[in-house]
Formats: structure tokens, sequence, C-alpha cells
């Protein structure tokens, strides 16, 4: 959980290749060659192979057969895992290291679904984010699930243990009455903060960064929404919600829900949508 940018990718590698066995370490398709080319830099000798998904076993490439056969880490994306979930599973890898973690918290999508069938045919489990919490807390429940199933048994009994839950038709729009998670319970912060301690592994920056500093440098860059953006947005602002690629939708019904939503999309709307990569923002930023 080591805030973003400050290098979890080298101890997750380190940690892989300390381990037995097959490691399937599954990350957003956009940093598989990022992860390759931190495995050449910090693990050279450990067998290491890249697989994109396939419409089928007989697909697999030689790499993935001597995963099979040998060990070592198979690196794969979430669209791969959606597709291949089951044959990845009867492999029965001794690791599974979860990148952008955060990206699983909806137990409702299919890509939570397959990760969870492979969770649960793994010997150990490491979810790697530093963003555990993208919007609000009760999202944590889909990872503490994952990690201890026994224990993180009823997504709701959590949620309505540590948040005020309402019920509500929409002044009679639905016939089924859907919940509506509210404030966090006055002192549950800390009840969850405990929670976590037990396997939550986080660093602050100040000791991974020193040499940053005191006093940030600010350098303010005005950027303006691109078209796509910009109807997202006028959406959302809207109506309140957004469907995602994956079958799954955003929603924001109460109106600080939808603020804080709304300015998420303009920081940079791949922390709503992953699916769609960098924003203006965030592309200005890297630029």
């Amino acid at each position: 959980g080591d805030p973003p940018g400050t290098g979890k990718t080298a101890p997750s590698l380190t940690y892989a290749a300390g381990r037995p066995g097959r490691t399937l370490i599954v990350v957003p398709a956009n940093v598989l060659r990022h992860w390759q080319e931190e495995a050449q830099l910090w693990v050279p000798d450990y067998p290491y192979a890249t697989y994109r998904g396939s419409d089928g076993p007989k697909a697999r490439t030689p790499p993935v057969s001597a995963w099979l056969d040998n060990g070592g880490a198979l690196v794969t994306n979430y669209a791969a895992v959606r597709r291949d979930y089951d044959w990845l599973g009867k492999a029965k890898p001794s690791t599974l290291i979860l990148d952008e973690a955060h990206r699983i918290k909806n137990p409702t999508t299919i890509t939570h679904k397959a990760v969870a069938w492979l969770a649960r045919r793994s010997g150990q489990l490491a979810h790697v984010t530093g963003t555990p919490v993208m919007n609000r807390a009760e999202e944590l429940w889909s990872m503490l699930n994952m990690i201890a199933p026994k224990v993180y048994t009823s997504r709701w009994r959590w949620i309505e243990e540590h948040f005020y839950v309402r019920q509500t038709t929409f002044g009679g729009k639905v016939k089924i009455p859907v919940k509506i998670v509210g404030d966090m319970r006055p002192g549950h912060e800390e009840a969850i903060m405990r929670e976590l301690m037990g396997v939550l592994l986080v660093r602050p920056l100040a000791y991974l960064l020193p040499e940053l500093g005191e006093e940030p440098l600010i350098t303010v860059l005005h950027q303006d929404l691109s078209p796509a953006e910009r109807r997202a947005y006028d959406h959302l602002a809207e109506w309140g919600w957004l469907d995602t690629e994956d079958g799954g939708y955003l929603s924001a019904d109460l109106e600080i829900a939808r603020q804080s939503r709304l300015r998420q999309l303009i920081a940079g709307w791949s922390q709503l949508l992953p699916e769609k990569g960098l924003g203006t923002k965030q592309r200005a930023a890297v630029e």
C-alpha cells in the first residue's frame, strides 16, 4: 500500500521470486511492459513470461507452457483473466499478486468474480495498490473478503456495521428498495484502521523519498477536458451515474458523492474509468 509512484513493483517481484511454485501476477494491460522492464532490472534470473490472453488453451505460447511445467512468474492483464480464469485457476498458483487491486472493488463485476475465483485457488494473495480506497471506505470489503473470506463473509453486514444505510425507492421509481450507503458511523474510522493493521503494509512518503524536502514546488497548468471527458462529466453531473466497459456502472446518488466523483473525473478519468486510460490532466502532468 505504499503511495503512488514510490515503487511497489520491485518489492512485489522480489516477494514473488522468493516464493516456490508458480506465481500469477495480474496487472492493467497498459503496464505489462513496465512490469517486464522492472523484472529484468530487479530479478533478472527469475523465470518470467507475459500472457496477453487467448481464445482457448490451444493458443498458449511456449513461455506459458514453461510456467505451467517449471514455475516462475506469469504476468497477465485483467481482461485475460476474465476470459481464461478457468485454466489459470486450475494451474493452482502458489502466489497471486493483483496490481492496482482497487480495480476489483465492485463485487458485482465479471472481473471481480473471476479474480475471486482465482484467489480461492491460490496459496498466497497480495493486493498491490497505492489507493486502497478510491471513493468510499466500504470498497475495502472486496479486498478484505479475498484476503480472509471466512472472516468477511457478508458485504452488507460489514457496511451496516460501519456506515449508516438507508433504503429508498426513489419516490416509487423502482419497485425493489435500493440500499444507499451514507456517512461512516462515529468512531468507526478507527475501527476500520484497526482491521487494516493486520494486512496493510505501507510506508509513509517522507520515509520513502526523504530527498523531496519539506516545501514542494507547485506549477499550475490549465487544461481543457477532451470532448469525451466533457460528455462523461455532463452525463454524471445530470444523471448521477456512468456506464463502465465491463458491464458495471458508477453511481453517485447523494450530492456530496456526485461532487467527489466529478472532481475525480476532471482530475483524471482513469480513477473512475480505468479502461479509458490517462485523462487530459494526467497526460499533461506526465509531459
